[in-house]
């Protein structure tokens, strides 16, 4: 397992419709945080993104068809469902984050 070394940049709604027709398209996580909160990351090549608002605050989705309601009117057909690991609780644990590949080859895909 390597580090996760990414950081997030932040996109909006607006950026993430002309990210839907890159080709290729950035690949969709969706990532289970606790109890019914998800939040939509996107990975581009070496770059990953996390959808915000238009204050830069980070779109929390209660359900996962709530993300897919607005992930497939853009054209986002699929996505990798993911969920938290130990680390970022920060619960004090000395693991190493996951990578966001590992996370992505482990999740579970969806489709929208």
């Amino acid at each position: 397992m390597t580090t996760r070394p990414d950081t997030l940049e932040n996109v909006t709604q607006q950026q993430l419709r002309s990210m839907a027709h890159q080709n290729p398209p950035p690949q969709v996580e969706l990532c289970s945080c606790r109890a019914g909160v998800y939040l939509v990351h996107l990975h581009d090549g070496s770059k990953s993104y996390q959808l915000v608002d238009n204050h830069q605050m980070p779109l929390h989705f209660h359900a996962i068809e709530e993300a897919k309601d607005l992930l497939r009117p853009l054209g986002f057909t699929h996505g990798t469902l993911t969920f938290i690991d130990d680390s970022d609780e920060m619960i004090g644990t000395a693991m190493d984050r996951v990578s966001s590949e590992d996370a992505l080859k482990n999740g579970t895909r969806i489709g929208f």
